[in-house]
C-alpha cells in the first residue's frame, strides 16, 4: 500500500465567513472568474481584492476595460 501526504496549501480566507469552506485565495494559483454579463464578476474582484489589501496588505493593480466602457458611455 502507498500512501501520498499532500502537503498543507498556505490559503488566505477571502474575507466572507460564508466562502471559507468553498474558496480561499492560494498564492501562486491562478482563478478564473466567469459568469453572464452584468452578474457582478467585476464587482466580486473588486471586493476581493479590497478584503485582501486590508487582511494580509497585498497590493494590486486592476484593469477592468468593461467598467472604463460604463464610465465613458456615462460621459458622452
Amino acid at each position: 500500500m502507498h500512501i501520498t501526504i499532500k502537503p498543507l496549501v498556505w490559503s488566505i480566507s477571502t474575507g466572507w465567513k460564508a466562502l471559507e469552506d468553498l474558496y480561499n485565495v492560494v498564492p501562486g494559483e491562478l482563478n478564473v472568474v466567469t459568469g453572464v454579463l452584468n452578474s457582478g464578476k467585476t464587482e466580486w474582484i473588486d471586493a476581493l481584492l479590497c478584503n485582501l489589501n486590508r487582511s494580509v496588505g497585498w497590493k494590486f493593480a486592476l484593469c477592468s476595460l468593461t467598467t472604463l466602457k460604463n464610465i465613458i458611455n456615462v460621459i458622452i
